[in-house]
């Protein structure tokens, strides 16, 4: 409950290991696969180094990150402020699946990418440039 809308609503501590040959950098992308995209976006953080292997928990607001590591984060599909939105599913509703994705990519500073860029936009570009990726998924009901 801790990183929902329930809870304090701040990104999960991550942690990964054995980047494959080829990664330059890394993104992860959090989606509710309950609803139809591109209005399932919770949360992007992008040009992640590649020397980069953990998250701390509470990832602060903001575009451009510069500390606890340097990124990107983009708006969520529900909020125009740069920043993680946890879990949220209506009251009542059922439990919703939370997919969390780190990308692998092949490209220190994904290209052609700034503040305006939507969710959707970003994520294609994270696609594109995919050398591996790995997924955990749970779920949520309020």
């Amino acid at each position: 409950m801790l990183y929902t809308c329930d809870g304090n609503n701040t990104s999960p501590p991550l942690a990964w290991s054995g980047a494959p040959a080829g990664t330059q950098g890394f993104a992860v992308v959090m989606l509710d696969t309950s609803l139809a995209a591109p209005n399932n976006v919770h949360w992007v953080i992008y040009d992640l180094a590649a020397s980069v292997t953990a998250l701390p928990a509470s990832i602060p607001n903001g575009y451009s990150i510069a500390a606890p590591v340097a990124a990107h984060q983009t708006k969520s599909s529900f909020n125009p402020v740069f920043e993680y939105l946890g879990p949220c599913p209506p009251p009542g509703g059922g439990a919703h699946d939370y997919e969390l994705t780190l990308y692998a990519v092949d490209a220190p500073t994904l290209p052609g990418l700034d503040m305006t860029s939507t969710p959707q936009a970003v994520i294609a570009q994270i696609v594109a440039h995919k050398v591996a990726s790995t997924k955990l998924v749970g779920k949520f009901a309020r």
